[in-house]
């Protein structure tokens, strides 16, 4: 890509925007001692209830071993618990401590308001196309041989050689 154009990458522009809003995240995480990374899994077990060390890494696209180090801390901290599963005696399930849930309503409470900044010129119709748009592009990457079967955003798993649903037009807007 030719510096030019950068800003009609919509790869980098997303690039530029995590990078960007990661930061601004950090800072105020910082403030309540977590990473991105520990919102990520307390977030997750705010979200979803008790889930499985293999979920938490699943849903945030992080290997066990990374997780297992982020939920040590997270353990340490008083932030979660591990419970045994119900039906299958050697896999824990994690939980949220009140303390964490306390920890993880703080953190999201921050992601939120981050949010509200960068929309806050967007009307609810234009916000609403962004996030359809964004949706969309999560998606084609799911489909896409190097991602095939992982559909980051929950949406439905296609194999690598399924082709998108929509056939792809040839000019733009």
């Amino acid at each position: 890509m030719r510096p030019e154009q950068r800003d009609d990458s919509v790869n980098y522009v997303v690039w530029k925007l995590a990078n960007v809003a990661r930061a601004h995240l950090d800072a105020r995480l910082r403030e309540m001692g977590l990473t991105v990374a520990q919102m990520g899994a307390i977030g997750a077990l705010h979200h979803n209830g008790s889930m499985s060390t293999a979920d938490v890494s699943r849903e945030l696209h992080l290997t066990p071993q990374n997780l297992s180090l982020i939920i040590a801390k997270l353990d340490q901290d008083g932030c979660v618990q591990r419970k045994p599963h119900q039906t299958h005696g050697r896999i824990k399930q994690l939980e949220l401590t009140a303390h964490g849930r306390r920890r993880a309503e703080r953190a999201i409470d921050h992601a939120v308001a981050l949010d509200e900044i960068m929309t806050a010129d967007f009307s609810d119709k234009e916000r609403a196309t962004l996030l359809a748009l964004l949706h969309r592009c999560l998606n084609a990457l799911a489909a896409a041989p190097v991602y095939a079967g992982r559909c980051p955003d929950g949406g439905a798993k296609r194999s690598a050689t399924s082709p998108p649903s929509k056939p792809r037009r040839a000019e733009r807007r």
